[in-house]
């Protein structure tokens, strides 16, 4: 369930930052002088599984890359915020993100020092529509938002100068009735295990799938 208190704690500060730092001028928004857009989240998906149809498998890291890098130019406007405490700014947004129509966002844990953090999104946009859309074409994706996981692994990048990477551990479009992903963004050199444990869940759930568990 969203804890709607953490979500409204945060809300006031989000509404003064955009307030102090959004500008329209000349048919462009500026946040903090950098211009932002509103894209089709629907176009975003059929991106994603073009590329599938292109390229097939490699496709995936061809969208996580692409998004990592998108990903650090958020980074780059999150570090020009206000100064606060790393699990506060990570708040902050994933709050922003919350009001930017991706989903409901909960940090679930920032452990500072070992630079570990996992995030869990009820109602994803993203997989709503991936559940949708990818198995009424019948697109061979898996089990992984690969554009959220590159998004998050770019961000955490800048914010923590050090390459991290992203992993979602569990994905609501294998869950008939749940509605939280959860990911978990690492350091680069701790990503290996996760990638591994990941192919693993990945074998077990076709397993399951086969038997008719």
């Amino acid at each position: 369930m969203v804890n709607m208190i953490e979500y409204f704690r945060f809300m006031p500060k989000i509404i003064h930052v955009l307030r102090k730092h959004i500008e329209f001028e000349n048919g462009h928004i500026l946040f903090m002088d950098a211009p932002m857009c509103f894209i089709h989240a629907e176009g975003i998906l059929d991106m994603q599984l073009e590329m599938y149809r292109q390229l097939g498998p490699i496709a995936r890291r061809q969208i996580y890359h692409s998004a990592k890098q998108a990903g650090k130019k958020h980074g780059e406007l999150a570090l020009r915020l206000e100064k606060q405490s790393l699990e506060d700014l990570i708040k902050t947004v994933a709050n922003y993100s919350i009001i930017s129509g991706w989903g409901m966002f909960k940090v679930l844990k920032v452990d500072e020092k070992n630079a570990d953090i996992e995030i869990e999104i009820t109602e994803s946009v993203m997989a709503k529509l991936y559940k949708k859309k990818s198995h009424k074409e019948k697109i061979g994706v898996d089990d992984i938002d690969w554009y959220v996981c590159g998004l998050f692994s770019g961000v955490l990048t800048k914010v923590l100068n050090r390459d991290m990477e992203s992993i979602e551990t569990h994905c609501c479009i294998n869950d008939k009735d749940g509605k939280e992903c959860r990911f978990r963004i690492v350091p680069k050199e701790k990503y290996v295990e996760l990638e591994k444990e990941r192919i693993f869940r990945g074998r077990q759930n076709k397993k399951k799938v086969k038997s008719g568990d």
